[in-house]
């Protein structure tokens, strides 16, 4: 297992453990420790998706800027026969 694997699901497990050992020792209500993780759960789902969100607006302009490049690359190749030529030509001199 990857070690950063191994150190996120330790740190989900003691924290687990930290939480059962704190609602046993106050002798929290059911209701409050269930309102809690809930609470928690959702808080952190928010963050996970707005870092998802924040990646991609961030990622979004180079994904397209590079899937442009390609299209004008493909094009620029199938509509010069000649294009690919010097290569071609290269390939066969490297291989004699």
């Amino acid at each position: 297992m990857n070690k950063k694997t191994r150190n996120v699901l330790s740190g989900v497990l003691v924290s687990i453990a930290s939480l059962f050992a704190v609602i046993n020792f106050a002798e929290l209500p059911a209701g409050e420790v269930r309102n809690f993780i809930f609470s928690t759960a959702l808080f952190f789902l928010g963050i996970v998706f707005l870092a998802l969100v924040t990646v991609s607006l961030i990622k979004l302009p180079g994904i397209l800027r590079n899937s442009l490049n390609r299209k004008k690359d493909q094009s620029a190749s199938i509509a010069d026969p000649d294009y690919e030529k010097p290569q071609a030509k290269s390939d066969n001199e490297a291989k004699e």
